[in-house]
């Protein structure tokens, strides 16, 4: 069901911003395995992005967060 979903997604998205939609990634890439450790270990099950944005491929990140 997600696939389906994702292109419904993008398909909405395209239509009201396509430059926002030219920007998503075309592959999927798994999590690190830090940053799971990281969240697993966490009280809330969450990280802050800035601690972990070093673990990911440069072109999963679309635009970094202030």
């Amino acid at each position: 069901m997600t696939p389906p979903l994702w292109e419904v997604n993008f398909c909405l998205i395209y239509m009201l911003n396509p430059k926002l939609a030219a920007n998503m990634p075309a592959n999927w890439n798994p999590i690190p395995a830090e940053v799971v450790t990281g969240m697993l270990s966490s009280q809330t099950g969450r990280v802050r992005f800035s601690d972990y944005a070093s673990y990911f491929p440069a072109e999963c990140a679309v635009a970094m967060p202030s």
